[in-house]
C-alpha cells in the first residue's frame, strides 16, 4: 500500500517550490534523471529558503479518502 503526500513550504503552506537537485540526462529516457537533493528549497510564493517541506498525506492508495 503506497501513502500519497503532498509537500509545502513550512512558513506560508504552498506547494509552489523549488528544490536544488543535481541531476543527469538519461540518453535511452530522453530525461533528466534525479541524482542527489542538496537539501534546500526556495518557496515561488514567499521566498523562503527551507531544508525540509511540511508534508501532507494526502490519501492511501487503494481507499477511497
Amino acid at each position: 500500500m503506497m501513502i500519497k503526500k503532498s509537500l509545502h513550504c513550512p512558513a506560508c503552506g504552498s506547494a509552489d517550490f523549488l528544490a536544488d537537485v543535481g541531476a543527469t540526462w538519461d540518453v535511452e529516457r530522453q530525461e533528466f534523471v534525479v541524482v542527489t537533493n542538496f537539501d534546500i528549497c526556495t518557496c515561488n510564493t514567499c521566498a523562503t529558503d527551507f531544508d525540509k517541506p511540511e508534508e501532507r498525506i494526502l490519501a492511501e492508495e487503494g481507499t477511497n479518502n
